[in-house]
């Protein structure tokens, strides 16, 4: 699921001209956050063509990603 979101906004954000814009996106993923650092390799089948889709669109654009506790995601979101 957190590759699925990260993709719907780094899509977004390239469809919709916001190419030249910089952005922060902030997960509360390890996983997904370890993959963009490059700390940890991804090698689960079902997961690789999503993260190389995240690299793909991240490539055209001017993003970095911060980690962030889940407490602060749940203060953030409501839930």
């Amino acid at each position: 699921a957190e590759f699925h979101a990260l993709i719907e906004a780094l899509s977004y954000m390239t469809h919709n001209q916001r190419k030249r814009l910089e952005f922060v996106v902030r997960t509360d993923s390890e996983l997904v956050y370890e993959a963009w650092m490059r700390k940890k390799t991804v090698k689960t089948r079902h997961l690789k063509p999503l993260y190389q889709k995240v690299q793909a669109l991240a490539a055209e654009l001017n993003v970095k990603l911060e980690q962030v506790s889940g407490d602060s995601m749940k203060l953030v979101l409501g839930h």
